[in-house]
């Protein structure tokens, strides 16, 4: 998940989060997803290149 922070506060109203169906949500592409989503480098990447504006919430 990821949010849009003005003011460093954490808002799950806004939050970007992974949804699928019931029929596929224990798919490994989904799995897949899943994992690469909340990665230590993705991670990274939103702290470093755009801490200004999102947050991670994972």
């Amino acid at each position: 998940m990821l949010f849009y922070h003005p003011e460093k506060t954490i808002d799950d109203r806004f939050a970007i989060s992974l949804v699928a169906r019931e029929d596929n949500q224990d798919a490994e592409k989904i799995a897949v997803l899943r994992r690469a989503m909340t990665s230590d480098k993705v991670r990274e990447f939103l702290e470093n290149e755009h801490s200004d504006t999102l947050l991670p919430a994972f």
